[in-house]
């Protein structure tokens, strides 16, 4: 009989193939692409003369990752941010994998496990399959505001285990790190209304609608704030560079291909 992997007593087997498949990724320098938002979390440092940079000037729209990564830099060292990297970078399969083996007890096997992690670095590596449509990854070799989105996954996996109040906490969290996810955590929670509707949990219904909203607010209110109740023409600009800059992103022509239509085949057998 081939030996089970209890998953909800003894993590050290995920934990250390979590840790393995973080140890494979080398980790891009930081103030480059998206960690450029760091920029934010220094500019009020001593050290730095950032008072007449662009970036440093504008708007913040990333409160908490800034605050959060300002404490680590002022009390430690910048370079804490690659144990901080570290760690959600092995975050990432370990929530992934309690999901799968959730929906799909027998990758509880010990063999079965190790070949999950293996293919997920294969498919990690490959960056194409891993960063899905647009190309837009939750988390990648650079530290960004998105590459919370993997506490996204930890909330799945809260609530698949009936845990509401922490599914919705760290969703909301992950929210409140990247403002983007407000946007899929709404998708989530709607699609988490019909179940419960449909499955006459009328009490849990509401308690999953209020614990996110009270959660979801201050983020949600910070971003509405300062970011769309202003100038009408600011926005117009704003859609202009939108369509302009960064097309690969905004308009479906430029990513939909043959690969994503083999994604959702693929994501239809599986649940068949």
């Amino acid at each position: 009989m081939k030996k089970n992997l209890n998953v909800n007593s003894n993590y050290f087997l995920l934990l250390i193939l979590s840790i393995l498949f973080a140890s494979t990724i080398q980790q891009f320098p930081f103030y480059k692409g998206n960690s450029l938002h760091l920029i934010h979390a220094i500019k009020e440092l001593n050290y730095n003369k950032l008072e007449f940079d662009w970036i440093a000037n504008q708007t913040n729209h990333l409160p908490l990752f800034t605050y959060f990564n300002q404490f680590l830099i002022k009390y430690f060292n910048v370079n804490i941010l690659y144990f901080v990297h570290f760690i959600l970078l092995s975050l990432c399969p370990f929530s992934i994998f309690l999901i799968c083996s959730n929906i799909f007890p027998k990758l509880k096997k010990i063999h079965l496990a190790i070949l999950w992690f293996t293919l997920f670095i294969i498919i990690f590596h490959e960056h194409s399959f891993f960063g899905g449509v647009a190309g837009q990854d939750v988390i990648n070799e650079g530290y960004q505001p998105a590459s919370y989105g993997v506490i996204f996954f930890i909330g799945i996996y809260f609530f698949l285990k009936d845990k509401i109040f922490y599914s919705m906490l760290s969703i909301c969290l992950a929210a409140t790190f990247h403002p983007t996810y407000v946007i899929h955590s709404g998708f989530l929670l709607l699609s988490l209304n019909f179940h419960y509707f449909f499955k006459k949990k009328y009490f849990d219904l509401l308690k999953i609608n209020i614990i996110y909203f009270i959660l979801i607010f201050p983020i949600t209110f910070y971003i509405i704030n300062n970011f769309i109740l202003i100038d009408k023409n600011i926005v117009i600009e704003g859609s202009k560079i939108l369509y302009e800059r960064v097309l690969h992103h905004a308009s479906i022509k430029h990513w939909f291909s043959l690969k994503d239509l083999f994604l959702l085949a693929a994501i239809q057998f599986i649940h068949l």
